[in-house]
């Protein structure tokens, strides 16, 4: 039988780390990760450190093969030497693709944007990227929802979410897809939830990062989600980007491409709270 996931918030336990100085080969640290793989019933992000580059390639290929259908997303970065798996993402890891679709779904009622328009921006989760840029070459990302021009490899914007995932790896996954981007990615958004102590109450940010005028990642703008901040902040919170970062020089005939597009917190906020209810979990 497969593993079930626990809707019960003691499940949901820190990350789990080991030395990859601790394994011998690349296949042995595979089948330890396999092993670790097959054995959780429950969430759970697996890391291992100082991961030669020249072991990512027959780890991650070897897990591909034998981990196909077990709800994974496996990462790695080659300028942290960091190997990470997320094993069964939570509801409160998937709510940001509904988040995301509601959003556009609004975009349209509005009129800013078409259904030509709609098609071309591809939204996907836990597609494997690979990148080829330094620092960066030989990583690995599987993102939390990536969204991309027609059939470019690279997103245009990536969102990646952290529940028991640091706060600082999110930050190495912001720049691995900046930097590693190569100016292809343009935005990225991370999300960070987190128990208060040991009781049942999550809080939440959600931070935007873009390029400045010299090619580096920086901070553009960071929300507090939960606790919710009085309804006036609340309403007001939001994301913006315009017509020209979505979807780059293909912007179609008659279209203005200043028009601004928003990701409103409070949709964020709405779609979070329905999914920690799920995990038996509430906003603080």
């Amino acid at each position: 039988m497969a593993p079930r996931l626990r809707h019960d918030f003691m499940a949901y336990t820190p990350e789990r780390t080991f030395s990859g100085g601790s394994f011998t080969s690349a296949s042995e640290l595979g089948v330890h990760a396999f092993e670790t793989i097959l054995g959780a019933t429950h969430h759970q992000e697996v890391v291992y450190t100082s991961v030669p580059p020249n072991w990512s390639a027959s780890i991650l290929q070897y897990l591909d093969k034998s981990t196909e259908s077990a709800g994974i997303r496996k990462n790695y970065n080659s300028d942290t030497q960091i190997l990470w798996i997320r094993i069964m993402p939570t509801e409160i890891h998937n709510c940001i693709q509904v988040w995301i679709r509601n959003e556009m779904a609004r975009w349209m009622s509005v009129g800013l944007l078409t259904l030509s328009e709609l098609c071309y921006l591809n939204t996907l989760v836990g597609t494997t990227i690979d990148f080829r840029f330094a620092p960066y070459a030989g990583s690995r990302k599987e993102p939390d929802l990536l969204v991309r021009q027609n059939n470019n490899l690279l997103p245009v914007l990536a969102i990646e979410t952290g529940w028991t995932e640091s706060y600082s790896r999110l930050l190495d996954d912001m720049n691995l897809w900046l930097v590693g981007g190569n100016g292809a990615v343009k935005a990225v958004i991370i999300v960070k939830w987190g128990r208060v102590g040991s009781t049942n109450q999550v809080k939440g940010t959600a931070e935007l990062y873009t390029l400045d005028p010299a090619g580096m990642p920086i901070r553009r703008q960071s929300e507090q989600v939960f606790p919710e901040p009085p309804p006036p902040q609340a309403r007001a919170q939001e994301f913006s980007f315009t017509r020209r970062l979505l979807v780059g020089t293909a912007v179609f005939q008659g279209r203005n491409a200043d028009d601004v597009f928003t990701l409103k917190i409070d949709e964020l906020r709405r779609n979070a709270r329905d999914a920690l209810s799920l995990m038996g979990l509430v906003p603080s």
